[in-house]
């Protein structure tokens, strides 16, 4: 009988072997990005707005315009942003601006024209430090 060197006896499942090598540090690898992937399309939690909930302060501002009038311009929105001394309203010619850094909530007038009483608080201010989103 014919013996078989050990040349002869290597069959190509060597080759099975070294790509079931490979395999796994390939799976991991695309395991990784889909999950990179996954999180690069997730929504910043600083800036996103999905679902209903409750908007709670610990403090706010009111900005109150003492002699009353007509609201000639509005230059904010519920929720905008504004830096102490930003002008927000002008009522009756007379600029209305913001006290101190933080969000515009609870406003009371939604376009020109509208009339406020004297004392009549326009819109409130919360520092950005304490506005907090309850769901």
């Amino acid at each position: 009988m014919h013996q078989e060197s050990a040349e002869e006896t290597h069959r190509p499942a060597g080759r099975r072997r070294s790509y079931s090598r490979l395999s796994l540090p390939i799976l991991v690898a695309a395991f990784a990005l889909a999950g990179l992937s996954w999180y690069a399309v997730q929504p910043d939690v600083a800036t996103a707005r999905i679902g209903k909930g409750i908007t709670a302060y610990a403090a706010k501002t009111p900005v109150i315009h003492e002699a009353g009038g007509t609201v000639d311009r509005l230059l904010v929105r519920e929720g905008q942003n504004v830096k102490g001394g930003d002008v927000m309203a002008i009522v009756d010619g007379q600029k209305i601006t913001a006290p101190n850094d933080g969000t515009v909530v609870d406003l009371s007038v939604r376009a020109p024209g509208d009339v406020l009483a004297p004392g009549d608080a326009v819109l409130s201010i919360v520092p950005r430090a304490v506005l907090v989103l309850e769901v």
